[in-house]
C-alpha cells in the first residue's frame, strides 16, 4: 500500500499534490464547521455581535485564502476542464468558513486577536 502510494506521489507534479492537500484541508474544516453546527443545537443561543475590526480580520482572511486557492486551482494540471467549477465550490466553501460558520468565525478571530497580542522579547 505504502508503495503504491509513493509511486502515485512520485507520478504528480508538485502543484497537484498541493491541490490534493488544499481540498483535504477544505473539505475537512468544512465537515468540521457543519458538525459543529449540527452538535451545538441543544437550544441555547448566546448572541454576539462583532466589531469592525473583527469583520476586517474576516475580510483580510478570506482575501488570503481566497488568493491560495485560486493560484493553486490555476497551477494545477488534474483538474482538465472542471477547473472553473472547482473553483467556484471552493471559494463558496472559503466565503462560508469566513463569513457564516461560527465555529471558524471564532478560529479565525482567535488566531489574528493571537498575532495582534503577541508580545515581543529582545535579548
Amino acid at each position: 500500500m505504502k508503495l503504491l502510494i509513493n509511486n502515485f506521489l512520485s507520478e504528480l507534479p508538485k502543484n497537484d499534490i498541493i491541490f490534493i492537500f488544499l481540498e483535504f484541508i477544505l473539505v475537512f474544516l468544512f465537515l468540521k464547521s457543519i458538525l459543529y453546527l449540527l452538535k451545538n443545537r441543544n437550544g441555547f443561543l448566546i448572541k454576539v455581535k462583532r466589531s469592525g475590526g473583527s469583520f476586517e480580520s474576516l475580510q483580510i482572511m478570506f482575501g488570503i485564502a481566497t488568493l491560495f486557492t485560486v493560484e493553486i486551482i490555476n497551477n494545477s494540471c488534474i483538474l482538465g476542464d472542471y477547473k472553473n467549477l472547482i473553483m467556484v465550490i471552493n471559494l463558496l466553501i472559503v466565503f462560508y468558513l469566513c463569513f457564516y460558520s461560527d465555529w471558524s468565525r471564532n478560529k479565525i478571530i482567535g488566531f489574528i486577536e493571537k498575532i495582534k497580542n503577541k508580545t515581543e522579547n529582545h535579548p
